[in-house]
């Protein structure tokens, strides 16, 4: 079922990137059990053209957040890559930008996630 899961709120998939992150299983692992459970199916591989730019956009966002240390900032950004990839259901490169800022979120001081 295609598209299934594209409604799936972001905060869902960072409290998944958490699991991920703090679990001792393997991501492979996880989308061994998520493909079983059909989860994983449907996964685009063409992002629309806006996408595309908006990706463009936090690439540089990122780029420029790591230059003058803005920490806030570059998990912002990498939270909204993965916000961008979970809504196209892009499952695994959401979770993968997820992963990512919650070590630079923590580093920066917040807590909350």
């Amino acid at each position: 079922m295609p598209g299934r899961f594209n409604s799936a709120p972001a905060v869902v998939l960072s409290a998944i990137a958490v699991v991920i992150v703090s679990a001792p299983f393997s991501i492979p692992s996880l989308r061994a059990q998520l493909e079983t459970a059909g989860v994983a199916e449907g996964v685009s591989s063409a992002l629309p053209a806006q996408a595309k730019a908006k990706l463009d956009q936090l690439q540089n966002r990122i780029r420029d957040a790591r230059a003058v240390g803005d920490r806030d900032g570059e998990a912002s950004a990498l939270t909204n890559i993965g916000n961008i990839y979970s809504e196209v259901g892009d499952w695994q490169k959401a979770l993968a930008y997820y992963g990512q800022a919650l070590p630079v979120y923590r580093a920066a001081g917040d807590r909350n996630r």
